[in-house]
């Protein structure tokens, strides 16, 4: 009996985490802000590249359907998140003049494995908020699968303005591993670069 209630009093805590979560990615996708600078983006392109306008929706198009699709599974495939986080560097690198460049080295072996939806793109969006991208400077991100989990390194630059991080971005991402595994992301601060790796659920 005892051991029945505290699987309830559990499972009432899950859900309760799952909901905010997955409002958390609601509002993060659509945030004034993030819905203004892609506005402002397609509208530059239109006049400047009709055929980068035209996949320029389309990604924002696919970007919007996996969140609808994913937000109630606790986990997808890593195929799943890299076609969306293909999706939303696209989208960012057109907003930065294609000062981000993304490299994945992910083998299609591990494409079948688990991860909570929108790990990637919280340390992707994490990147690109604490680091500086110019044509001269870009953002490289690089994507691999390192002793199980999946690496995600990025080179290290200052923003002209840079604003103090109030970790958020990497609780909401330790919150969402807590839920599902003993096993949690770790991040590692080298002197030009920044590591994460996620674990496979």
């Amino acid at each position: 009996f005892r051991e029945n209630k505290q699987n309830k009093e559990r499972a009432e805590i899950l859900s309760h985490e799952l909901l905010e979560m997955r409002f958390e990615v609601l509002k993060n996708q659509i945030d004034p802000h993030f819905m203004f600078n892609n506005l402002n983006t397609l509208a530059a392109l239109i006049d400047s590249n009709q055929a980068k306008a035209q996949q320029f929706i389309e990604e924002f198009s696919d970007l919007h359907r996996y969140v609808l699709d994913t937000i109630e599974q606790p986990v997808v495939t890593v195929a799943q998140e890299l076609k969306f986080i293909k999706s939303y560097v696209f989208l960012q690198q057109m907003r930065h003049n294609e000062a981000i460049i993304l490299h994945d080295a992910i083998p299609e072996e591990v494409y079948d494995l688990h991860i909570p939806p929108f790990s990637l793109q919280i340390v992707i969006e994490n990147a690109i908020k604490h680091n500086a991208a110019d044509i001269s400077r870009p953002l490289k991100i690089e994507l691999s699968y390192i002793n199980g989990c999946l690496e995600v390194k990025n080179n290290i630059s200052t923003p002209i303005s840079s604003r103090p991080s109030t970790g958020l971005g990497q609780n909401n991402l330790m919150k969402r591993y807590q839920l599902l595994s003993e096993t949690l992301p770790t991040c590692v601060k080298k002197e030009d670069t920044y590591i994460v790796r996620l674990p496979f659920i």
